[in-house]
């Protein structure tokens, strides 16, 4: 924590690199939740492991849980060492600060990021209904992979 943000500094080669916020009971935080983050990548490797966003359903160890990321031009969901899910394309650069919002029910992960200081878009951007529902954990910052 420095100057009252959450900073990353090593990249490192951690797969997924995650501050996971161990807050209360595993389950409690696993379904009906909504995680609002304000992030910005401040430097970017644009590969297939480069990944920046929030997650839910985290482990408290390993952090393996299910993400909203931006990734190769895009916003959509990822299951670390699982599954990508479907996104849609979201132009992201360097420098700039995002909001992003991450909802979880009992069916279905929602989604949607926008540019700080532009309004929030009325409707999720990107929504998931296929993964696996059984998953506990905590909400967490994805700050990059290796």
């Amino acid at each position: 924590m420095q100057q009252g943000f959450l900073k990353q500094v090593d990249a490192g080669l951690d797969d997924p690199s995650k501050a996971v916020l161990v807050l209360g009971d595993a389950e409690e935080m696993s379904s009906g939740v909504l995680v609002t983050a304000k992030l910005r990548l401040d430097t970017w490797k644009d590969d297939d492991q480069a990944r920046a966003g929030v997650g839910l359903c985290c482990d408290r160890e390993t952090g393996y849980g299910l993400n909203l990321a931006f990734n190769r031009g895009k916003l959509h969901f990822v299951h670390d060492y699982v599954t990508w899910a479907a996104g849609c394309e979201f132009s992201y650069q360097t420098g700039t600060w995002y909001w992003m919002k991450l909802c979880r029910t009992s069916d279905a992960l929602r989604g949607k990021a926008w540019r700080d200081g532009e309004p929030e878009p009325n409707d999720w951007m990107v929504a998931w209904t296929d993964f696996d529902k059984s998953l506990t954990g905590y909400p967490a910052l994805l700050g990059s992979s290796g």
